[in-house]
């Protein structure tokens, strides 16, 4: 076995779990099935090995071990010391342990017990003179408190009460030289000698009876009672005891058999030799070889079977030979003549019928007698001859009408059938069956047609089921035109396998199912032979094994060498029993298969974790509770299913607790995981065989990869609460600031306001005065005295709003016509002006900065209107509600900026600027939302446009 340490192997021991315990010159290795892994601390040979429940005893050059796990470090309970005279510490071979937890073993001279309360050894002399510590001693305890020793100087007994060892009584066994001894279940003990004898003894009574030897008398080197019997091993060879003989099972050839063992569940034998492990597996239940004796020819398959009764068999060989089995013996009833082919061989009501070139022949009177046939031409090959249920006795042809006979009397119809001739010439025939119901069917080769037809009686025609009136549909309902075989199934039920697969089709002939190479998993095309077990499972043969539809899975699966059968080759004979057993054809001989148990598993409802690999690095446990660091993200899990099958025989899949899908893991009982994550990792795997069926035992594992102390939850809540704290600080701070500014802001606009208002004030009050003052000059006293009346309303008004941010809108309109009326007073009506305002601005409360316009109706009047040579100038100021804002529209006639720009130096007016600060303020923006138009004629400047948007507040 590839991976073994040692091809030297002295035992290999199946534990309870199903591991494979191996005890090598290389220490000891534990096998899974498909990987083995050596002992850590085990280096050195170890030439003993016993299993005593779940703890192992071995024995190496160190002294006698104690190993209560494969993973831990043994403990040396006895330690060899071949520098001193004891005996007691020579050696500790032929290890047994009894029920009271005494550890036996032998030396050289001595037969020892220790015992590990105590640490103290019990020594007994029986071989004064051995100088081989490495000779067989059986060391068997026959009774509570009674041992007996089977040694080259006897048979030895000790007692218990009196702790002697002493001969056994009886003197025809306690002289004789033994190499090996078993206490069988039904109490009695087997004892072999080196001489090859074979001994039955009673431990009760002390009887003993001699047992055939074995061939050539070979010495029995060891025993094995398992519960498929009893099984000696040579030094060479294997054999299993049958009730009249010896059946040799196994032959080390050139290696030395050293040790024998049986796994309970899975029956299999190891068997540890010189050169390697043999593992020796047991054929399936299932499947039952019967091989014809004697023959000559070497590939002469089994090509028609016939079961006439029930418990018989009648075979037919491709050479001609013809086979009879029952009561278990197979007899050769018939050999085939050189110049003559063989066809058939049928059961025509409880008759055996063979079919020949030469003829149709009877088996009757112990030999096949010619049936007379009058006018029957052989022009090709016969399939089958059967009885209708008309009594009608058919030969069936490959390549011919159907030869049609009275029966019993076998004469000959006149009336042929009302098919055409290319019915048959021109289509190859290969099966003929009669269901229950009485209809013949025929299948074959149609090249023009679809190789399925069924026999109308009342017409005397066959009738091709492609007829519309049987099968509406066609295309894609036949698996093809070349059908080989005709099975019966339930309910009236056929079956027809063809190339690349078969259909099914109902008592009618209509086509009700089709299992294909393109739908489903069949290894050939090929497809001869097809029958149905009582659950509904399909069986049909192909050149890679036996095929079975399962109906439960909807799903094909393969039966083939792996699974116990001697060929995949299966296209010869296929005959299903009246026990539901199948028969098949194969070379010399033929195949006998029971549906039921060889669909069964032979998985042992084991899986287990068998390695952990972390980052490359093996642990020494299994646990399915697995714990990674922060640093350890490669992890390797290795897994068996320890039925120790062939690896092809076994899938395994896998899948995670939060999904639906599987992952398929194919044979490979192994699984890899990179790059981990910190979490918690739920792992479900599960095995199947290659017969789709599914173990109830699953695999369950935990994996935990911690993270980084950051990583950790503890952390991450802390550095959150952290985290939330400073924010919380932060924008505190921030909100504190952003309302000191806000407050900061406020009070600056207000000072801004009131300085603007304490700016704007004066100058236009320094403006009336000086226009006053000019009446008074000029002595006009009437303007004089309306000029200082308009002046002084003008003034209160200024007053009232000065102490105030904002004035109703009506307030403000009033204020600004004294102001209008002053300036035409002053200019001596040299412009007109108009004040159009919307009604419901005025009746409503709505509020603006106080004369916040009144600078641009102050530089419209003088240096627009003022400028002009003539007194035509106009002055209309406009007040509307724009969605969210009060718009000012002043426009006048005046001369125009450009005008001034080009006459003389402007004179810009900073009432106009505060204004526009005021807006900006006010309505809380940016950029004032004031625009200045410069109006034109022809070219010419015509005057100017301003207007003001306020936000109603």
């Amino acid at each position: 076995m590839d991976g073994l340490p040692s091809d030297y192997v002295y035992a290999a021991i199946p534990d309870s779990s199903g591991y494979l315990y191996i005890a090598s010159q290389k220490g000891i290795s534990i096998y899974d099935g498909y990987r083995f892994v050596n002992h850590p601390f085990l280096q050195l040979g170890v030439s003993d090995l016993y299993l005593d429940h779940h703890t192992f005893y071995f024995y190496n050059d160190s002294g006698l071990n104690r190993l209560k796990n494969f993973h831990t470090v043994p403990q040396l309970l006895a330690a060899n010391i071949f520098t001193d005279t004891d005996p007691n510490n020579d050696a500790y071979s032929n290890i047994f342990v009894d029920n009271k937890q005494r550890i036996w073993s032998t030396d050289f001279n001595y037969v020892k017990y220790y015992l590990p309360g105590n640490g103290r050894i019990s020594s007994f002399l029986i071989m004064p003179e051995n100088k081989d510590a490495g000779i067989n001693t059986a060391i068997l305890e026959v009774a509570d408190g009674e041992i007996w020793v089977a040694a080259r100087s006897g048979l030895w007994v000790w007692h218990e009460a009196d702790n002697k060892l002493q001969l056994h009584p009886a003197t025809a066994i306690n002289r004789l030289s033994y190499e090996s001894a078993i206490q069988l279940n039904d109490k009695e003990v087997l004892l072999a000698t080196t001489n090859g004898k074979i001994l039955r003894v009673n431990p009760a009574t002390g009887q003993s009876a001699d047992l055939p030897s074995l061939p050539d008398h070979d010495i029995v080197r060891g025993f094995l009672e398992t519960a498929k019997g009893l099984f000696l091993y040579t030094s060479r060879k294997i054999y299993q005891k049958q009730p009249a003989a010896y059946q040799e099972i196994c032959s080390a050839d050139d290696a030395l058999i050293n040790h024998l063992s049986s796994d309970a569940r899975t029956h299999l034998l190891w068997v540890s030799t010189t050169k390697g492990i043999i593992k020796l597996t047991p054929g399936p239940e299932a499947v039952e070889t019967r091989m014809f004796p004697g023959t000559k020819t070497q590939n002469d398959p089994v090509i028609s079977i016939a079961a006439p009764k029930a418990g018989e068999l009648w075979m037919l060989t491709r050479s001609g030979e013809v086979w009879f089995y029952g009561n278990g013996s197979l007899e050769k009833r018939f050999s085939g003549e050189m110049d003559n082919r063989y066809y058939a061989l049928d059961d025509v009501e409880h008759q055996v019928i063979l079919s020949t070139q030469k003829g149709i022949f009877r088996w009757q009177d112990n030999r096949f007698r010619q049936l007379h046939l009058p006018g029957l031409q052989i022009k090709s090959d016969i399939r089958k001859v059967l009885v209708t249920p008309q009594n009608e006795f058919w030969v069936v042809f490959s390549g011919q009408p159907i030869a049609r006979y009275s029966y019993p009397g076998f004469e000959k119809f006149s009336r042929a059938f009302n098919n055409d001739s290319a019915f048959w010439t021109g289509n190859t025939w290969n099966d003929i069956l009669t269901d229950s119901s009485g209809i013949t069917w025929l299948a074959g080769w149609m090249p023009k047609a679809w190789g399925i037809a069924r026999y109308d009686a009342a017409k005397n025609t066959f009738i091709e089921i492609s007829d519309s009136t049987i099968n509406k549909k066609t295309l894609g309902v036949f698996v093809g035109d070349y059908y080989n075989s005709i099975g019966v199934a339930s309910n009236g039920q056929l079956l027809f396998s063809a190339y690349g697969g078969w259909n099914r089709t109902d008592e009618k002939g209509k086509i009700i199912q089709k299992v294909d190479t393109h739908d489903y998993e069949i290894a050939d095309t090929y497809n001869v032979g097809i029958s149905e077990d009582r659950h509904g499972n399909v069986f049909f043969g192909t050149r890679e094994g036996l095929h079975v539809w399962l109906k439960e899975k909807n799903k094909v699966v393969r039966l083939s060498q792996i699974d116990g059968l001697p060929t995949d080759y299966l296209v010869n004979a296929h005959k299903k029993l009246l026990n539901g057993n199948l028969a098949l054809g194969i070379p010399n001989g033929i195949l006998l298969i029971d549906p039921e148990k060889i669909l069964q598993t032979r998985l042992t409802n084991r899986l287990s974790l068998t390695q952990i690999s972390v980052n490359g690095v093996f642990r020494n446990d299994t646990a399915t509770s697995i714990e990674l660091s922060r640093k350890e993200t490669a992890l390797y899990l290795y897994f068996s299913d320890l039925s120790y099958l062939d690896p092809h025989k076994v899938y395994f899949r896998y899948k995670y607790s939060d999904e639906n899908n599987w992952h398929d893991l194919g044979h490979r009982p192994e699984l890899s995981l990179h790059h981990i994550t910190p979490g918690e990792y739920h792992i479900t795997v599960e095995v199947f065989d290659n017969l789709a069926n599914r173990q109830e035992q699953t695999l369950s594992l935990f994996v935990k990869a911690h993270p980084a102390w950051w990583q950790t939850w503890w952390f991450r809540i802390t550095a959150l609460i952290l985290f939330t704290g400073l924010v919380a600080i932060l924008i505190k701070r921030r909100i504190n600031n952003i309302w000191r500014e806000a407050e900061l802001k406020h009070r600056i606009a207000e000072t801004e306001m009131m300085a603007l208002r304490a700016q704007m004030n004066p100058h236009f009050i320094f403006n009336c005065i000086n226009g006053i003052d000019a009446l008074i000059q000029s002595n006009d006293k009437y303007y004089a005295t309306v000029y200082l009346n308009k002046f002084a309303r003008l003034l209160r008004n200024v007053l009232d709003s000065s102490k105030q941010n904002t004035v109703s809108l009506a307030k403000d309109l009033e204020t600004l016509q004294l102001y209008i009326d002053l300036e035409q007073l002053r200019d001596e009506n040299k412009f007109t002006a108009a004040i159009k305002a919307d009604e419901s601005l005025l009746l409503d409360d709505y509020q603006v900065p106080p004369l916040v316009v009144q600078p641009y109706i102050e530089n419209a009047i003088l240096h627009g209107l003022r400028h002009r040579p003539d007194n035509g100038g106009r002055l209309t100021i406009t007040v509307t509600k724009n969605e969210e804002h009060i718009k000012y529209i002043i426009e006048d006639n005046g001369v125009g900026r450009d005008t001034l720009k080009n006459g003389r130096k402007h004179d810009h007016s900073y009432g106009m600027q505060m204004s526009g600060d005021r807006v900006k303020f006010f309505n809380n923006e940016e950029y004032a939302s004031v625009v200045i138009t410069d109006l034109k004629n022809e070219g010419k400047p015509a005057g100017t446009r301003v207007q003001v948007l306020l936000k109603i507040q």
